[in-house]
């Protein structure tokens, strides 16, 4: 009798690709279950359905009346929604995206007990939204994502705290700390994060005292994105943008290119360009 190593080697690839596929199956459904339970101890339930199905039905590719209930069932349930949506932001995926996919497939069409496996980006999108439906009624959970955005390690994190911010569009004391931590943003190390909490500032913020030498700031940035976002900025903010604009242009030409962009648009007599972007 071969030993059990010889015997492994000796079976076909198939079957043991077979065999690696059931206990990635496995693996991922007992994580679902887990994960699935610790949300279940904090989702609330409006009308005999809990906030994450009520919150999945937000999918774009949801049927209109669909969305719209999902619309009033968060809406209704005001801030008991926000408990969830913090980790929601923090989810990851613990398989490969192209694996996770393929699960699912599976879970559709062929495994004999129907199941799917909901996605980190799902997961993201459906809390964004939420915080986007309740708006400032999201504001409690702003000193939470401003933690998130500048402490956390995981730059998935930190992007989506800089994108859920201007979603919920603070006033007030929370508007102040979120404008502090998504200034400190602008500088992070991961392109994507600047760039988000740059637009972001431009949403929640029309304090041009704040804005203008940030956003002179990052037309020096690498990622052209975020220059853009800049140069629209300082544009939309016109004349009072000029001063400093002018004192940037031996160190920044991008600066020189904004200027030439303000005397395309012929500014008013007062002060105000023709097209304004915020």
């Amino acid at each position: 009798m071969k030993p059990l190593e010889q015997r492994v080697r000796a079976a076909p690839t198939k079957t043991r690709l077979g065999m690696l596929f059931s206990c990635l199956l496995f693996v991922s459904v007992l994580i679902v279950i887990i994960l699935g339970f610790q949300r279940r101890q904090q989702d609330p339930v409006y009308r005999g359905k809990r906030l994450s199905a009520w919150l999945a039905d937000l999918d774009l590719r949801a049927p209109s009346d669909v969305r719209e209930k999902a619309r009033e069932a968060v809406w209704t349930l005001g801030t008991n929604a926000l408990g969830p949506l913090p980790p929601m932001l923090r989810a990851r995926d613990f398989l490969p995206e192209r694996t996770l996919i393929n699960l699912n497939k599976f879970g559709v069409t062929q495994s004999p007990v129907r199941f799917h496996i909901t996605m980190a980006v799902d997961l993201h999108a459906q809390a964004l939204a939420a915080y986007g439906l309740l708006n400032q009624l999201a504001s409690p959970d702003v000193p939470l994502l401003t933690k998130m955005l500048t402490q956390e390690k995981s730059r998935e994190v930190r992007l989506q705290a800089a994108r859920a911010l201007p979603c919920i569009h603070p006033v007030g004391t929370e508007a102040a700390m979120a404008l502090t931590s998504l200034t400190e943003a602008t500088r992070d190390p991961d392109a994507e994060v600047r760039s988000s909490s740059l637009l972001a500032l431009l949403v929640i913020s029309q304090d041009r005292g704040l804005l203008v030498p940030v956003l002179i700031e990052r037309l020096a940035d690498p990622f052209a994105p975020t220059v853009e976002l800049a140069k629209n900025g300082l544009v939309g903010i016109g004349a009072p943008a000029i001063p400093s604009l002018r004192a940037s242009c031996q160190t920044n030409q991008i600066a020189g290119q904004v200027l030439q962009q303000m005397r395309e648009r012929k500014l008013h007599p007062d002060g105000q360009p023709r097209v304004r972007y915020l």
